[in-house]
């Protein structure tokens, strides 16, 4: 798996106070995309506040951001305490790779594509069900060594994934045909 690669010169740490209980969202309403387990999880936290982005309005969050630019979505990304995936299947979730370089501590879903990078509890918490959701914001929001890990081990994953060793690991596979 080559993977595809994190602009570092827009998704980085950025001097930016997080907002206090606040999540992330990337809302698409599509089935593999499983916005019902957000819908359900945002139900078992009163005073969290979810912040949805995409191209469509998220009923339940409590702000959308529609159509923005990647820099705008850096800054995001910067001022939430996580940033949360539910989707079912991914093919390879650059958005998870976005938030960790910005170092927002992510919680995701077993989706087959999020697996090829990450790793549960290392650089990320992964979920099953909106109870775990919901366990899993808890926990971030309230365990500051868990955070340190993640936000480390999450900026240490997105290096991995800059455009120069993406395109070496390209031509090494195209060499080998």
């Amino acid at each position: 798996m080559v993977g595809l690669a994190v602009d570092h010169n827009i998704f980085k740490p950025l001097n930016i106070d997080k907002k206090e209980k606040t999540g992330l969202y990337f809302y698409r309403n599509g089935y593999l995309k499983n916005p019902s387990m957000m819908r359900e999880a945002i139900k078992l936290m009163p005073g969290f506040n979810l912040y949805s982005y995409g191209q469509a309005s998220c009923s339940f969050a409590k702000e959308n951001h529609l159509n923005i630019t990647d820099s705008q979505l850096a800054q995001l990304m910067n001022k939430a305490s996580v940033f949360i995936s539910t989707s079912i299947h991914e093919g390879f979730c650059l958005p998870l790779l976005e938030a960790m370089a910005c170092g927002t501590p992510v919680i995701t879903t077993k989706a087959a594509g999020n697996e090829i990078f990450c790793i549960d509890n290392v650089n990320c918490l992964m979920v099953e069900s909106p109870q775990e959701i919901a366990e899993a914001v808890k926990k971030i929001l309230t365990d500051e060594i868990l955070v340190k890990r993640l936000v480390d081990n999450g900026i240490t994953t997105a290096n991995n994934y800059q455009w120069g060793s993406v395109t070496d690991r390209l031509e090494e596979v195209l060499c080998r045909q």
